[in-house]
């Protein structure tokens, strides 16, 4: 014997679907693809990096970093810019988040910004999955989705203050267990969104 749903199953079908719907909305604009955004001479990298010293000389070592990688970038005919992992130190209020800021500005890519001290613990770097109470992509799938561009700078601020989320279950998700197959280069090659 077959019987019809009940409404409730209705209303939780229907509320699936168009859930459904909207991902799939929302992941049109990867349909074509996403740009990267890279050098393209080493004169290029050159001024981008004298403005930002320019206005930041006490973040020498970081800029030079990004330096070293810009010009990489170029001699190796990369398709868009990769920066390694960066972890800035130093005393509060020298401008760390700030100089992460204007680097995006001046590359021209997106930056997010995660506040590792009232973000809830991993989920907005990478998302939660299906199983939480609501699943949705993190700080970096937001913003590719966002932008269209492959590349953005991500920036945790504080992220030696991040908690971390307990489940009912017991399970614990931190930022760090997040941040670690991001970081890695072969792992985030790999890396699926929750």
């Amino acid at each position: 014997m077959v019987t019809s749903p009940s409404e409730q199953d209705r209303a939780r079908i229907k509320r699936r679907v168009d859930l459904l719907l909207e991902h799939r909305e929302r992941l049109a604009v990867l349909r074509d693809g996403v740009r990267l955004i890279g050098i393209a001479t080493e004169h290029q990298a050159n001024e981008l990096v004298a403005e930002l010293h320019g206005k930041m000389p006490w973040m020498a070592s970081a800029t030079e970093t990004v330096w070293h990688t810009m010009r990489r970038s170029v001699r190796e005919g990369w398709p868009g810019l990769r920066l390694p992992p960066m972890l800035l130190d130093g005393p509060p209020g020298i401008g760390k988040s700030h100089w992460a800021r204007r680097l995006g500005q001046l590359l021209t890519v997106p930056t997010a910004v995660v506040e590792a001290t009232s973000e809830n613990a991993s989920f907005g770097v990478v998302g939660s999955q299906r199983g939480w109470g609501s699943a949705y992509p993190g700080r970096v799938l937001e913003t590719i989705l966002q932008a269209g561009v492959a590349n953005p700078i991500l920036v945790v601020d504080e992220v030696e203050k991040a908690r971390k989320a307990t489940s009912n279950k017991g399970h614990t998700f931190g930022l760090a267990e997040a941040l670690l197959p991001l970081l890695e280069p072969m792992t985030a090659k790999r890396w699926n969104c929750p």
